[in-house]
């Protein structure tokens, strides 16, 4: 058995102790092809960790982050990155550097983490979503000291804000622990 599949069965037996019979329920797993047309949308090729956690729930549920944040299905997931694709092209906006990687957000001493400092990047997929517009976004460009599969914060007002986690296998040991703790909505 894998990693994945290890912590989901912590999350599950975690909701099956803590959860309400009226709660929310996971979904069930998406198919290898919709794994892959997700890929062929955003021509990208997604991490195993997140590949092997779409076969066993297509998104679904809910995790606090910095906000509550949605879990999207694959088909969420397209339509808001096609949305956010569209956000490149106002040369207004997309000239403007994104404010935690303003002058004086970094003086302050705030720490984004290794981001690229633009306000969209193609590479990241969203696969949360709070119910302001904010994501959770899986990083597949990241700044040179980064790694490939870091999930990092995008809010809807001021761009890229931080990395939350290395890669998606960490996300879902958080969530692990939230639904384990009785703390996860």
């Amino acid at each position: 058995m894998d990693a994945i599949d290890q912590v989901w069965q912590r999350i599950e037996a975690g909701l099956r102790l803590h959860a309400s019979s009226t709660g929310p329920q996971l979904a069930p797993g998406a198919s290898e092809r919709a794994i892959e047309q997700l890929e062929g949308v955003l021509e990208v090729t997604l991490p195993e960790d997140f590949r092997a956690s779409y076969r066993l729930h297509d998104g679904g549920f809910t995790m606090q982050l910095v906000t509550d944040m949605e879990i999207l299905p694959l088909e969420d997931i397209a339509k808001t990155w096609r949305i956010l694709e569209e956000l490149p092209h106002d040369d207004e906006w997309a000239r403007q550097p994104p404010h935690y990687f303003t002058e004086e957000v970094v003086r302050s001493g705030w720490k984004t983490g290794p981001i690229q400092p633009v306000w969209w990047h193609r590479r990241w997929v969203p696969f949360g979503s709070d119910s302001a517009g904010n994501l959770t976004c899986l990083d597949l460009a990241p700044a040179l000291d980064g790694t490939m599969g870091q999930i990092i914060d995008w809010d809807h007002e001021c761009g890229p804000s931080r990395m939350l986690f290395p890669d998606f296998g960490h996300f879902l040991a958080a969530l692990a622990d939230q639904v384990e703790r009785g703390t996860n909505k």
